[in-house]
């Protein structure tokens, strides 16, 4: 993997229109944040909203590639935002539907968004075990084809294995980081459909 590079979950676009006026006419490019139990505290646009290597998957090939989803967006939203924050709100379907995009990715990518990725997709996991542990047919499919993919598992410790996931005795992995951010792009993407009318 590439060295560590600082990727932002809030858009610096947007985050630039924070900067505090005193402190830019003193060429201090600030925004105040605030973490609870803490003083505030001003830092520059490119420290905040931002951990190393966010999107980060460590697979060939998929280098800096949600930053670059992010980049497309953000630079299609960019003159938008700008042309909003100016005051004029009069904007043509097509910038809707660019806008909308931008809100959803910005919504989408927000930490809490993705733990919550996360915890749907466990989840889901665990529903999709439960509905295949009360349909014979279909646990036996799945018992017979983990039997016979070379894994050295019994049927029995399948069995086994169901039922503590049913019972919540095993926690469900999280799903990979890859699978994350891939869903962070394929969320925002449809949320576009529905923002759009109301932008």
């Amino acid at each position: 993997m590439a060295d560590q590079q600082l990727q932002h979950f809030a858009a610096r676009v947007y985050l630039r229109a924070f900067i505090d006026p005193i402190l830019s006419a003193k060429s201090k490019h600030q925004v105040w944040t605030y973490s609870a139990g803490s003083e505030p505290e001003a830092k520059g646009v490119r420290d905040v909203a931002a951990v190393h290597d966010y999107y980060e998957v460590d697979l060939p090939g998929t280098e800096r590639f949600a930053e670059k989803e992010f980049s497309k967006v953000e630079s299609a939203g960019a003159p938008i935002l700008k042309k909003l924050r100016s005051g004029d709100i009069n904007l043509t379907a097509e910038e809707k539907s660019t806008f909308a995009i931008f809100i959803a990715m910005s919504m989408a990518r927000v930490p809490v968004w993705r733990e919550l990725i996360d915890v749907v997709q466990a989840e889901a996991t665990r529903r999709a075990v439960e509905l295949i542990a009360q349909d014979p047919t279909a646990l036996n499919d799945v018992v017979t084809y983990i039997t016979s993919s070379g894994r050295k598992t019994s049927a029995a410790e399948v069995l086994h294995h169901a039922e503590r996931v049913v019972k919540r005795e095993v926690a469900i992995p999280k799903p990979s980081k890859l699978v994350n951010v891939n869903e962070v792009i394929r969320i925002a993407n449809e949320w576009q459909q529905y923002l759009a009318p109301m932008v």
